[in-house]
């Protein structure tokens, strides 16, 4: 049972998400930028039903003020993350990581050092990032622009966020500061020169429509870090939000099984694996020459699908 309850019921969204299921084993995710632990709650709760602990700490700065955000230092966020997975690490047997986002960077930047973890799982990877968002960042910046206007769009379609919640971040967080998105834009892809120096199992989610970053790194991933066991998920027509449009079942769900496969000790040890998915919500879709493209390079894929199996 979550102690989130109580602080959701007097509209308190600003702090931690925690499962305590009296486990041995956790699973620990790092929400979005501008965004708190509750909008990970969806697939927070799935995974407190395989009997692990979960965490979704609330990312230092978030959850305030716009102004408040605005102070968020990037390194000091890493650094951060870095120490709660350390202190993490001393009451836990085995931990996994997932990371949206920003929260996905975070997660990059701990799977990179010397933590021991037993598995990552990032989605809408903050890495290559589409000409949007670099326009709008160099729009922001010639014009001297501070904030732009939160997006709500996503949330108002989402069936998963309250009403209440809605309205508690439309007050809170009606803006977003742009000096951290130009920050990311500009920093953050030096953050990944060390790919070849994570080797736990990881799996990695993108959708093809992100507006954010490119599905299209995926095979650098996949080819250039040293995890025996790999997995990618490329969501056709899926947004940066997965977790709140209409693939958040299938990603949930193929999260679940990673997490599961994971705990059994069942990860591929022995040799390389690696397996790409092509996910599309109801129906087969062709194979993109992203993918052909990867099966050139590596002759090591196993599996190749382009429909959807639901649980």
């Amino acid at each position: 049972m979550t102690n989130f309850t109580e602080r959701l019921q007097k509209n308190n969204f600003a702090s931690d998400l925690i499962i305590d299921n009296k486990s041995k084993d956790c699973v620990i995710i790092f929400h979005a930028f501008n965004a708190t632990p509750y909008e990970m709650h969806v697939v927070a709760d799935a995974i407190g039903t395989l009997g692990v602990d979960v965490y979704v700490p609330l990312i230092p700065k978030h959850g305030i003020s716009s102004s408040e955000l605005a102070e968020l230092n990037l390194d000091e966020a890493v650094e951060w993350s870095k120490l709660y997975i350390q202190d993490k690490r001393k009451k836990y047997n085995r931990i996994i990581i997932i990371g949206h986002s920003l929260g996905s960077g975070l997660v990059y930047s701990i799977a990179s050092s010397d933590i021991p973890i037993e598995g990552v799982i990032l989605t809408g990877l903050s890495k290559n990032f589409t000409q949007r968002i670099r326009l709008l960042t160099w729009l922001t910046k010639i014009f001297k622009i501070k904030y732009i206007p939160t997006n709500f769009g996503h949330l108002e379609k989402s069936k998963v966020v309250s009403r209440e919640y809605l309205n508690w971040k439309r007050k809170k967080l009606p803006k977003q500061p742009v000096q951290l998105m130009r920050e990311m834009v500009e920093t953050v892809p030096n953050r990944y020169d060390s790919l070849s120096s994570i080797s736990t199992p990881f799996m990695l989610v993108i959708g093809t429509k992100d507006f954010i970053t490119h599905a299209d790194y995926v095979d650098n991933f996949l080819l250039t870090t040293k995890s025996l066991r790999k997995i990618a998920f490329i969501l056709n027509k899926g947004s940066h939000e997965i977790f709140l449009d209409d693939f958040k079942n299938i990603v949930i769900s193929k999260i679940l099984n990673f997490v599961i496969e994971i705990l059994a000790d069942k990860t591929i040890k022995e040799e390389n694996l690696i397996e790409c998915f092509v996910l599309d919500e109801d129906k087969e879709i062709n194979k993109t020459n992203d993918l052909r493209e990867i099966i050139n390079k590596n002759k090591s894929i196993v599996a190749l699908h382009s429909k959807v199996c639901y649980p």
